[in-house]
């Protein structure tokens, strides 16, 4: 069947929706919030295709653009927007009042029209901008979206062309085409692009953001954000993306020696302040290596009278901001901030009643890495040489098997006696813990919320809690002393 229609212009005002159109039952689809690209455009470029109408009771009913007509109904409704009234015409096409496949006409429109291909999209929103001179700001004006995915979308469609006709000839992925915007020159793009296909094989995304790394560090990244001002006030180059986020500091040999640089300020700083002998930095905790390396760690210390005086106003100010932070009105922001200042003053009391020895300090350094985006020391760490020296110095073993010499002035006990012992220390912890349940329920959570939470080794791996009635099986029973079964007794005829 071969049907022309009639081409008019009709009010905006005198359109009302079709009962054929097959949108109908998907109000949904007419949301403001599913408008907004639709209505900009029409905004600004005007009604690109007529719609599709036919006279009914009166009125000309919308068969065919059913979005655009939600449109225009909103452009009349926003005040902000000039030139739309219900008299405004707007061009239509009129179907005959005795069609009889409204129907097909309506889902014709919807489902002949092939939706656009991602990389076409692309690629024409960067020819707006650079054949057409518009801006990431007029054309997320045009398309009713924001200017970050404008920029986006210009992102990708700036890629290297052999790179977007590689994603048209199905040789590469899309999503593989996307992963090559992670380094704005297109230069480093095409450069990557045939060292990763000359051999064949499959390319994946993962493989082509870890080859970009290789080409400098962006500066959305830790490190890229930490010495971008300095990097920059040294000449470094900076490969500009449209998104500042993903623009790359391509130098990435400068990139580390900035770093390494401020990492051994920080290390210096902390080897004055506290003493130690050497300062060192790497830009990564090489644990491996660090596995040789001793450990100091501060002891108690005496504090003098100024010392004295000032943990006593830290404890007072600490019970203060304690009681603060029991308001269940405070804002986040300020109960981080009470936080913080009372890690600080913890932090100030340990360090007057806390130091290393002058021979521990003599020995043993700090190292500054990288770690978790910010500066992490590592403190009181001994050189595996020193270490060794600190072992010689102490002495070392005569006995030609290399078996360590027992010590002539430490107490042993027999394996028998020794497991006795441990009974009596059960019993003796199970009773003080059947006498104050408080103090148990304490401990028990204590135990499964840092198993559970801790980061790395538990912090309570030396404690295991578990309830169990302990029995004595001692060789002289009547020597033994019962009060530790007395106090659990007793806590039992208590209970209901």
């Amino acid at each position: 069947m071969t049907t022309s229609f009639a081409p008019l212009t009709v009010a905006i005002g005198d359109l009302v929706p079709h009962p054929a159109n097959v949108r109908s039952n998907s109000p949904e689809t007419y949301d403001p919030e599913n408008i907004a690209h639709l209505k900009a455009s029409i905004a600004v470029l005007g009604l690109l295709q007529p719609l599709l109408v036919q006279k009914l009771d009166g009125k000309y009913a919308v068969l065919a653009g059913g979005r655009r007509h939600a449109a225009l109904k909103e452009l009349i409704a926003d005040k902000a927007s000039k030139g739309f009234t219900a008299k405004t015409k707007v061009d239509c096409r009129l179907v005959p009042e005795d069609c009889d496949v409204t129907t097909a006409l309506s889902l014709a429109e919807n489902i002949t029209q092939a939706p656009m291909n991602a990389i076409d999209e692309f690629e024409a929103f960067a020819r707006m901008m650079e054949v057409d001179g518009q801006t990431p700001e007029t054309i997320a004006k045009t398309f009713g979206t924001t200017v970050a995915a404008v920029k986006g979308r210009l992102r990708y469609g700036l890629i290297h062309p052999d790179i977007r006709a590689a994603a048209r000839g199905k040789v590469i992925t899309l999503d593989t085409m996307k992963a090559f915007a992670e380094h704005p020159s297109q230069e480093a793009q095409r450069e990557v692009f045939e060292a990763l296909t000359k051999d064949g094989g499959y390319l994946q995304a993962y493989t082509v953001r870890q080859a970009l790394k290789s080409r400098g560090v962006q500066v959305s990244d830790d490190i890229g954000a930490f010495v971008r001002e300095d990097y920059e006030a040294r000449g470094g180059t900076v490969a500009a993306d449209l998104l500042d986020e993903h623009s790359v500091l391509e130098d990435a040999a400068l990139v580390e020696t900035i770093l390494l640089e401020k990492l051994g300020a920080a290390a210096e700083e902390t080897r004055m302040r506290l003493g130690f002998a050497w300062a060192d930095a790497m830009v990564r905790y090489d644990y491996a290596t660090m596995a040789d390396y001793g450990r100091v760690y501060p002891g108690p210390i005496e504090p003098d009278e100024a010392a004295q005086k000032r943990i006593d106003e830290i404890t007072a100010e600490l019970e203060k901001l304690q009681l603060e932070m029991e308001d269940e009105g405070l804002e986040d922001g300020a109960y981080n901030a009470l936080y913080e200042r009372v890690d600080a003053l913890e932090e100030e009391a340990r360090d007057l009643q806390e130091a290393y020895s002058a021979e521990d300090l003599a020995r043993s350094g700090v190292i500054a890495s990288w770690q978790g985006g910010q500066i992490t020391l590592h403190v009181g760490l001994v050189r595996p040489e020193d270490t060794v020296k600190e072992e010689g110095a102490r002495g070392s073993s005569a006995n030609p098997t290399g078996e360590k010499a027992p010590d002539a002035g430490k107490i042993t006990y027999p394996a028998s006696l020794a497991e006795d012992l441990k009974t009596e220390r059960a019993m003796a912890l199970g009773a003080a813990m059947a006498l104050h349940p408080e103090a148990t329920l304490d401990l028990t959570l204590f135990k499964l919320v840092s198993d559970v939470l801790a980061i790395g080794m538990s912090v309570t791996q030396a404690i295991k809690v578990e309830a169990r009635k302990e029995y004595r099986s001692h060789a002289k029973m009547d020597e033994i002393d019962e009060t530790s079964l007395e106090q659990v007794a007793a806590a039992h005829d208590v209970l209901d």
